[in-house]
Order: structure tokens, then C-alpha cells, then sequence
């Protein structure tokens, strides 16, 4: 590039500069603040962080042309399930570990993850080897600061005296996580007390003692203590594995108490997993044993530990030269030109003709996600203006696919329609191609099952719902979505609109369940999945018996044309008899007492029927009751996932009268819309438990979206029991 680059580095922590700086150095434009007013007046072309302040940077910068950098905090993770913050990151830098422990929890930078070692460790892997010294050993005491597992608990105000009664001499380095030094963070203002006394005592050491040095700089390194140090006594802390790089001694205060800002564990990769670095200790009893036998404990068997985390977590790069390399790695994207502006420096080329350089530009703008669609594009129209039309579909075709409904990617694709450049049936098989994928369908079986599940999807539920939001037109009161409808077998138009909408943070949400009408079936997104999900779950489907809890609707007729001799019913009251049809030819069941025959049917499907049932058990043991042997039962509920028990709205007391736990509730009526039925439960998980002590064998909820068949607005959820197999 022909500018020089302007390089902002950002932290919220002062020692976080230790690794900023050196990165930061082989930059001539540069700042370094933890102000983000300056960062903006500096006019970055990237800023760089090694804490988790990647969203917040990236919200700041929201509007500008300005990359993301990180490299993520410490010299691990911090024991907690892969951070989602990572992935607001445009580029991350790292380990091969880091790489691959983010990807564990799905979490990827928007464009690329660098491999290029970890410079939270440079100044550790520059330390020369030496012999330690046995007899009069330097301790470097380095405790984190959350009182629930921190060494600085545990020995406490012991932690002199004991260290004497173990060795006659010694050298003692006391140096504190920054944090109890430094306690911006709200977080960490409830910890002053604790905080005042430990410190109190350590001054006092320093004091007294003219062996103790407290270090109370919390801007200092403190790689630069582990030069001296022939023993770390520490807790869970991230410099335990910087300080393994050594090969020297360790002492661990192990607590199985949790911090409560730390997540649960979700990988077999997680850091806590190795903590067999070092001798440990629960009680001060333990402190005083296990250090007595530090060194034999070390060499006999936690020095290979070492050695091999040493190899797994910083992998081929432990020359001490990571900073170097991330900056080159920066500096190597600049001089590709893969900025923000490379669309459009690539379009400016191509208004003035300049097609061979816009085409290199745009090819090496394919190799990040954050290009791809764009560049596809442009391409695209590069090989229409060249009458290159069958390269241009291929390109539009490419675009279509990251994203099915990109206004431009159509406007090509319309262009060659209407011009007639090339045979409209090759164009829709190209689109059917695209959008008639496998429908994604997860079993989950349990609260606990979801709960995984969850971890693992937190980073893509963000993207649906960025997605989404992206879709909602600012003033418009419908709009248009590019779907496959597996009723028509072709890509529609699917219409959106406001009916019964919601709002989120004053934004107009629309419910995306009960839109996204086929314009040709007329049916909604919810109507088409259910026909998806029994196309793609039963496909025994037409030959067998069915029996639905619904007979009015426009999927019941629709399923009635795949199976002649399926069975429907509405509930129509005491007005006609159980079994019995009315004038229009609509049969009245009681889901609690149905007039049918002891396995009856092959499948039974329930759409939004038992959360108006007072007692849906009744409605559980006659569907087992009708089904055969290998029957299954499909249905739909309102349900909560986040909730392990049904929650009940509203029940029939013994006096048979209506009592309101929670505000009333009603949906819609299919036979009257002026008589709404009262909605009595939202389900949760214990409704799994339900069908199973009823009798049923296989229980499970499916999960499934889809952004290819227009099933948007989150995981729309069914529910299937088996009888036996």
C-alpha cells in the first residue's frame, strides 16, 4: 500500500501493554489508549485488543472502515467455554490450541484466525535455562484475584511462617494479579475489603523481612519475575501455563469453587483439564507437605506434564517471536490491499473498464467471508457485460447460496431472465439447487441435552438473529422473502407482512412463524414445516393411518390430498355426539375421551391443541391408547426451553371453577374467531417425562431452521413419541 498503515491498540487493563506494545512497535502511525473517543479521532485502520473487547469495538466502529484484531487474554483460555466476544473479531491471532478451542464452541472471527503463536508468552520463551537452586530457593507468589480459588486466601496471613518451616532460607516474590491492585472493574468492588487485607499483610512482609519484595505495580510484567523464580506458587491463574514454559517447580492451591463470572465447562479442550502441572494443596497443612517435597515431586513427575502441555498449547512457534509475526501477518493483509475498501477500490476499476485488475482484486477478496458475497457480485457483473453469461450464473448461483435472499445477486439473476442470455429451466434448476438443501433436523432428549446443545449454538443464534433483523424493512408494511416451498417444489416469493408482529428494543419483529405465506399455496412458514417435517420424518405417510386434531384448515386439506383416507376433527362441544360428524361434515373428538378404537393409527398429529386441554395427562393416555404398537405421536405445544417444568396459566379447581394463575391467555379458533380458546399451559421439559410414564419408549423435541425454505425466526420445535420400533 501506498499510505502507511494506522495502527490503534486498545486495552483495559495496563498490563495488557506488555503485549500491545511490542506489536504496536512495528507500526510508524500508531496509538496506544484505552480510550475509545481517541481511538476514534485517530482514524484507525485496524485496532487491536487482547482482552474481550472485541464487541464492544466492534459496535463502536459499527459504521467505519476499521478492522478488528485480537489475540485472546492470557496465556490460555480462562477454564470457561469458548468466549463468543472472539467472534466480533475480524482477524484473531494465536496457537494452533486456540484455533481449535474456539472452533470446539463455534466460535470463529468474522474472517480469519492467524496462526502465529501466542505473545502473551514471548518474554517467557526468551528466558535462558538454568539449574535451580534447592537450598535457598526464590518463591515467586503470583495469586489471581477471585477470593473463591485464589492462594491468596489460602495460606492467607500463614504463608510466611509456613514457607520458613520449610526452607531456613529463601527469597520471597509477591506479586498479585493487576486486578487487586487495580479495581476499575465494577465486578471487583466487592472484593475491597479482602483485597485491603490481603495487602496489608503483604506490605507488612515487605516491611519485616528483608527477603520479601511486594511488587504493588500492577502495570509490571510479571514474566520478568519468573527469571529468578525457582518455585510458583499460584492457583487457576493463566500464568501458571506461561511459567510451565520453564520447566520449573509449581505449587497450585486447588478449590472446587466456581467464580461465579466463569461459565460452565462445554469442551474436552478447556485448560482445567490440565491442571496436573504441579504439586497441590487444599489447606495449609497440605501447603506446608507438598511444599517440603516440591522439587522431588516436580522432577519425578510433573516436569514431562509440562513438557508436554508445554508442546500441545504453543505448538512449533516457542521462539519468543509471535509479536514479530502478527505484525507481519497485519502488514501482509494491507499490502494485499484486503482492507475495508477492497469493494470498493475493486468497483472503481470497474467503471473505468479495468476488468483484469478489478478481477485480481475481487479473487483475492473470495478467501474471507466477509467479502464473498460482494465480490461474487461484482464478478458476476463483470462476466454479463463480457457476455460471459454462463460464468455469471455460476458466480450469481455462488452468491445465492451464502446468502439466498442478496437484492443483488436477484438483480443479475433477473438480468438474464428478462434479456433471455441464457435458458430460464437450466436458471431454475441452478435455484433449486441452491435452496432445496436437507432440511436440519436435531433430536434432543433432554433439559441437559439441550443445554449442550445451546453452548454450541450461542455464536450461530446471534448470526440468525443479525440476519433476521437485516431482513426487516425501516418503514415498509410487507416485504418479500426468496424461499423453496416444499408444498409448490419451487423458489417463491414468500410474503411477509406485520400481522399480529412484536416489538424488541422499539423495532418491529414480525412473527415469522405465522408469516412467510407461499403466494401459491398460501401456506405460512409454520404450515409448510409441518408438512416438511412429516414429508421428511414419515414417509410412509400416504399408506398410512393418520389421525389429526384438526379437520378446518388449509394444511389438514393439504395432507388430506397426499393421504384419502386420513381422519380429522375439531372439538365442537356438547352440540354433537363423540365420533359424530355436523351439517358441514366436521367430526367432534375430546382429545380426553376420542371415540376411536385401541391402536387405531399408524401416526397421530396434534398442532397447538394440548395447552387448552385442563387435563392434557387424560389427552396423553388416549393418544397412546389410539395408536398401534409401533405408532408414533407428533405434535406441537407452546413451549419454553429454558424451563425444566410445565408452567401452568390457568386450571379447573375440584369445584370445577376457572382459576387464573398467570393473565389470561388465548389463541385463535379455527371455528370461530370471535370465541378464542383459552390457553391453560406453556410446556418445558418435564412434558418429555409426561409421554414417558405414559408408556411411550422414544421421546424426543426436534429442533430445526432453515434461512433456504423460509422457516425463520428461531428453531421452530416438534415434538415426537414412539410406542416401541
Amino acid at each position: 500500500m501506498n499510505k502507511n498503515i494506522r495502527a490503534a491498540f486498545y486495552f483495559t487493563m495496563d498490563f495488557q501493554k506488555r503485549v500491545l506494545i511490542p506489536i504496536a512497535n512495528h507500526f510508524k502511525e500508531r496509538i496506544i489508549t484505552n480510550d475509545l473517543n481517541e481511538l476514534k479521532n485517530f482514524r484507525p485502520d485496524f485496532v487491536f485488543t487482547a482482552d474481550y473487547s472485541c464487541k464492544t469495538l466492534s459496535e463502536f466502529f459499527r459504521n467505519e472502515n476499521v478492522f478488528i484484531m485480537a489475540v485472546r487474554h492470557g496465556a490460555v483460555n480462562k477454564y470457561s467455554e469458548p468466549e463468543d466476544d472472539f467472534s466480533y473479531a475480524d482477524f484473531i491471532f494465536g496457537t494452533e490450541y486456540e484455533k481449535k478451542y474456539l472452533e470446539s464452541g463455534n466460535v470463529k472471527p468474522r474472517m480469519k484466525f492467524i496462526v502465529t503463536g501466542n505473545p502473551w508468552v514471548d518474554e517467557t520463551f526468551r528466558i535462558p535455562n538454568r539449574l535451580l537452586d534447592q537450598n535457598t530457593p526464590t518463591i515467586l507468589f503470583a495469586p489471581t484475584y477471585n477470593p473463591e480459588i485464589s492462594a491468596a486466601a489460602i495460606p492467607g496471613n500463614k504463608l510466611y511462617e509456613l514457607i520458613s518451616k520449610v526452607f531456613s532460607d529463601f527469597n520471597l516474590i509477591i506479586k498479585p494479579h493487576p486486578a487487586i491492585l487495580d479495581r476499575r472493574f465494577e465486578h471487583l468492588r466487592k472484593y475491597e475489603k479482602t483485597f485491603d487485607e490481603w495487602i496489608a499483610y503483604w506490605k507488612y512482609l515487605e516491611d519485616n523481612f528483608k527477603n520479601v519484595r511486594f511488587i504493588d505495580n500492577p502495570s509490571e510484567s510479571i514474566s520478568k519475575y519468573f527469571t529468578d523464580a525457582d518455585i510458583l506458587i499460584s492457583d487457576r491463574s493463566s500464568l501458571i501455563w506461561e511459567f510451565i514454559i520453564l520447566e520449573r517447580p509449581v505449587l497450585l492451591y486447588r478449590s472446587n469453587n466456581q467464580p461465579e463470572l466463569w461459565n460452565q465447562l462445554i469442551t474436552d479442550l478447556s485448560i482445567d483439564n490440565k491442571l496436573d502441572v504441579g504439586a497441590g494443596y487444599e489447606d495449609i497443612n497440605q501447603f506446608a507437605d507438598s511444599l517440603g517435597k516440591i522439587f522431588d515431586l516436580h522432577e519425578n513427575y510433573y516436569q514431562k506434564n509440562q513438557q508436554n502441555y508445554k508442546n500441545e498449547l504453543f505448538g512449533k512457534f516457542q521462539d519468543g517471536l509471535s509479536s514479530f509475526r502478527i505484525a507481519h501477518e497485519i502488514k501482509k493483509i494491507y499490502e494485499e490491499e484486503l482492507s475495508n475498501n477492497i469493494i470498493e477500490v475493486a468497483e472503481s476499476y470497474i467503471q473505468n473498464n479495468s476488468f483484469e485488475q478489478a478481477n485480481k482484486l475481487l479473487n483475492k477478496a473470495l478467501q474471507f467471508d466477509k467479502f464473498k458475497t460482494e465480490a461474487l457480485n461484482d464478478l458476476a457483473y463483470i462476466e454479463i457485460v463480457s457476455d460471459n453469461f454462463n460464468k455469471a450464473l455460476t458466480h450469481i448461483t455462488e452468491a445465492l447460496t451464502l446468502n439466498p435472499n442478496d437484492e443483488i445477486a436477484w438483480n443479475n439473476l433477473n438480468y438474464l431472465l428478462e434479456n433471455d442470455l441464457i435458458d430460464s429451466e437450466k436458471i431454475h434448476q441452478k435455484l433449486n439447487t441452491i435452496f432445496q438443501v436437507p432440511l436440519s433436523i436435531k433430536k434432543i432428549f433432554s433439559f441437559e441435552d439441550y443445554l449442550e446443545y445451546y453452548k454450541s449454538m450461542r455464536v450461530e443464534y446471534r448470526r440468525r438473529n443479525e440476519f433476521e433483523k437485516k431482513l426487516i424493512p425501516d418503514k415498509l408494511d410487507e416485504f418479500i422473502y426468496n424461499g423453496f416451498c416444499i408444498v409448490c417444489n419451487e423458489v417463491v416469493q414468500l410474503k411477509v407482512d406485520f400481522w399480529n408482529a412484536y416489538k424488541n428494543n422499539g423495532e418491529r419483529i414480525p412473527n415469522w412463524r405465522e408469516r412467510l405465506v407461499c403466494p401459491n399455496c398460501n401456506l405460512n412458514n409454520r404450515m409448510r414445516l409441518t408438512y416438511h417435517i412429516i414429508k421428511e420424518l414419515f414417509p410412509d405417510f400416504r399408506s398410512s393411518a393418520v389421525y389429526i386434531t384438526e379437520q378446518t384448515t388449509a394444511l389438514f386439506n393439504l395432507l388430506k390430498k397426499l393421504n384419502r383416507n386420513l381422519i380429522g376433527s375439531e372439538y365442537l362441544g356438547e352440540s354433537v355426539s363423540k365420533g359424530a360428524s355436523n351439517n358441514y361434515g366436521i367430526r367432534n373428538e375430546d382429545f380426553t375421551e376420542l371415540s376411536f378404537n385401541d391402536g387405531q393409527f399408524d401416526l397421530l398429529v396434534s398442532l397447538e391443541v394440548l395447552e387448552h386441554i385442563p387435563d392434557y395427562q387424560k389427552a396423553l393416555n388416549e393418544s397412546y391408547r389410539v395408536l398401534n404398537k409401533k405408532g408414533k405421536f407428533l405434535f406441537t405445544v407452546p413451549f419454553n426451553k429454558n424451563s425444566k417444568s410445565n408452567i401452568i396459566r390457568a386450571k379447573i379447581d375440584n369445584g370445577g371453577n376457572l382459576i387464573h394463575l398467570l393473565p389470561p391467555e388465548y389463541h385463535g379458533n379455527p371455528l370461530n374467531s370471535r370465541n378464542e380458546c383459552l390457553c391453560y399451559y406453556h410446556f418445558g421439559w418435564k412434558i418429555l417425562d409426561d409421554l414417558r410414564n405414559v408408556g411411550y419408549e422414544n421421546v424426543f423435541a426436534v429442533f430445526t431452521y432453515s434461512k433456504e425454505y423460509g422457516y425463520l425466526g428461531g428453531e421452530q420445535i416438534f415434538f415426537i413419541a414412539e410406542k416401541g420400533n
